[in-house]
């Protein structure tokens, strides 16, 4: 037992809590209210200490084995949108992207997931001349604005378990400089390690947000309103990212 169980032990059992000249003593049921009230206090005292101790109060409080950072030659952020009412699908990637994801092994709900995404390195599949022109207009006022607003970031509010591996993950995307509440589906497994190895940390994401929501208005005659997003890949123990107001 650690040292905060010894106290509370300690402090609800071996103290007389009247003095001697009290009148408590002749009368039981006063005698003990006499006891008990004192002993409950200095308890609940003693373990609200313990409690404010061992809780922790902010991300770095975590242990170093519970964050996992993402590996980004080993994963992929794609996205889709269809084009005229869904006739052909326009289909793209960020090239460079950075994340973690943190998890309380008894409690994964009170894990987070922070991923920070570089807005430049956006690319779509199309023929290279088309691409180039495509990729241009992505990166231009119209869209994702790269030149005023070069990070797009997601921090993660709160991740709700729907079984095993399967939970809803809720939090705040920022795009353009609009933030904005988001939610994914993600899958969690974790591999375990050969000898020597630190254990690798799989997960999938996928979600759809509403790109006008963002201040992307351009094109809706030709561009769904709806993009898909996944994230899939894998972690590895790591440092965390800085908090999104210091980039």
């Amino acid at each position: 037992m650690n040292n905060c169980g010894n106290r509370l032990i300690l402090s609800a059992v071996g103290k007389r809590a009247c003095r001697p000249d009290s009148r408590c003593g002749q009368d039981t049921g006063r005698r003990r209210r006499c006891v008990a009230i004192p002993v409950l206090a200095l308890g609940l005292a003693v373990l609200s200490a313990c409690l404010t101790a061992a809780w922790p109060s902010r991300a770095t409080d975590v242990e170093p084995d519970r964050i996992y950072r993402l590996l980004p030659a080993d994963a992929a952020i794609t996205f889709s949108v269809e084009e005229w009412g869904g006739l052909q699908t326009t289909q793209g990637r960020f090239q460079a992207f950075d994340g973690t994801i943190v998890l309380d092994g008894l409690d994964p709900p009170s894990g987070r997931v922070d991923l920070m995404i570089d807005a430049a390195s956006v690319s779509v599949a199309s023929t290279e001349q088309d691409a180039d022109w495509r990729e241009h207009e992505l990166r231009g006022v119209d869209f994702f604005d790269t030149a005023e607003h070069p990070q797009i970031r997601f921090v993660s509010r709160r991740l709700e378990r729907l079984d095993s591996r399967r939970l809803q993950l809720h939090g705040d995307l920022t795009i353009r400089g609009i933030t904005r509440p988001a939610s994914f589906a993600l899958l969690l497994s974790v591999e375990t390690a050969d000898a020597g190895e630190a254990p690798r940390l799989s997960f999938s994401a996928e979600g759809v947000i509403d790109r006008t929501g963002y201040g992307m208005t351009a094109w809706q005659d030709v561009l769904g309103r709806d993009v898909q997003l996944s994230i899939s890949g894998s972690a590895r123990p790591g440092p965390m990212l800085p908090p999104a107001g210091l980039l």
